[in-house]
C-alpha cells in the first residue's frame, strides 16, 4: 500500500509491498516528481504503479481545493534525475493506463548522466587563494544578485520561475552552502557555475568570446573548493570520503565538452539519470469534478 506524508513543500509517497519498502517519491505541486526505487536490480512495476496512481490522485485532489488552479488545462508530471532503468515502467504505465481518468503522453525527454566527485584531500583553496595566480583583471568570486538576470538569460532551460530560483540559489550559496561562483574579466562576468537548491552543481556556462581559455575548468574547481570550505565552516571539520563529501552534477549526454572537462577534473559518471515530462489530455470541468 501507499503512505503519504505532507511536508513544508509538497509531499512524500512511500509504497510498501508485504511491509517491505519498494518505492518512494517526492512530489512538489503542480507536478514535479523525484522517484526512487530501492532495489535497482529487481524493479517492481507494481510499486511504481502504486506511486504514480497516488501521485496523480493527490495532485488532482489538491487542484480541486484550489480555487485559483489552472487545472482546466493539463496535468503535467515532470520527473527530475529519473534513473533510466525506471523510465520504461513509468512510460508504459502513464501512456497505456488510465490513472484517475487521466491518460498521459510524453512531452519531452532529456538524457543525462550523473557525475560524482569524491575528494580525498583536505587542502581546499579559498576563492582568494584561487585569485593569486590569475592574470591581471581576472578574478574568481561568489556570484551576487545582480548576476542572476544574465545567468537566467543564458540558461537553456529557463522558465517563468527560473530567475526566482537562481536568485534563491545565489542567496543560499552566499549565506551558507557555497558553490555559486563566477569568473570576471575587468569586472565583467564571463564564466560561471551554480549550486542548485538540491545541492548539485550545474548551469556551467562561458560567454562565447571567452571560451578555450580554461575559465570553465577554473570555476568548476573553485565551486567545489568553495562548497567544501563552507562545509568546514558549518561543521568544524573537512568532509571525508563519505556521502557527505561527494559533489554531484548532472550533464546532458550530448554535452561532450562538459563531460570531458569533468573527467579531467576527476569526476566520474556513475549513473544514467533523465529529465522527462508527461502531460494528460486537456480536462473538462466535468472530468475534474468527477476525478
Amino acid at each position: 500500500g501507499d503512505t503519504i506524508q505532507y511536508a513544508e513543500e509538497g509531499f512524500w509517497i512511500a509504497n510498501y509491498i508485504h511491509d517491505d519498502l519498494h518505492c518512494v517519491a517526492q512530489v512538489i505541486p503542480p507536478g514535479n516528481v523525484n522517484l526512487f526505487h530501492r532495489d535497482q536490480e529487481h524493479i517492481s512495476e507494481e510499486a511504481i504503479r502504486g506511486i504514480l496512481h497516488a501521485t496523480v490522485r493527490t495532485l488532482l485532489e489538491g487542484e480541486l481545493k484550489d480555487d485559483d488552479s489552472s487545472s482546466a488545462g493539463r496535468l503535467v508530471l515532470k520527473f527530475s534525475a529519473l534513473d533510466r532503468k525506471l523510465l520504461p515502467y513509468v512510460k508504459a504505465i502513464l501512456e497505456e493506463e488510465h490513472i484517475e481518468q487521466q491518460k498521459f503522453s510524453s512531452i519531452y525527454t532529456g538524457q543525462c548522466g550523473m557525475w560524482v566527485y569524491e575528494e580525498t584531500s583536505t587542502n581546499y583553496l579559498s576563492l582568494a587563494e584561487f585569485n593569486k595566480d590569475l592574470p591581471k583583471g581576472v578574478s574568481i568570486r561568489p556570484l551576487c544578485q545582480e548576476n542572476a538576470q544574465l545567468i537566467n538569460e543564458r540558461w537553456e532551460y529557463r522558465s517563468d520561475s527560473s530567475l526566482t530560483m537562481i536568485r534563491k540559489m545565489i542567496q543560499i550559496s552566499e549565506d551558507a552552502f557555497g558553490g555559486c561562483v563566477g569568473l570576471f574579466v575587468d569586472n565583467r562576468l564571463v564564466s560561471w557555475i551554480c549550486r542548485y537548491l538540491n545541492g548539485t552543481l550545474g548551469m556551467l556556462f562561458t560567454e562565447s568570446e571567452f571560451r578555450k581559455k580554461g575559465y570553465a575548468r577554473l570555476v568548476v574547481a573553485a565551486a567545489v573548493s568553495d562548497c567544501y570550505q563552507k562545509m568546514a565552516q558549518r561543521d568544524g571539520s573537512m568532509p571525508t570520503r563519505t556521502a557527505d563529501g561527494r559533489m554531484v552534477s548532472y550533464i546532458v549526454d550530448s554535452n561532450g565538452a562538459s563531460q570531458r572537462l569533468y573527467q579531467k577534473l576527476g569526476w566520474k559518471r556513475v549513473a544514467d539519470a533523465d529529465w522527462v515530462g508527461f502531460a494528460s489530455r486537456k480536462r473538462s470541468k466535468n472530468t475534474q469534478s468527477s476525478a
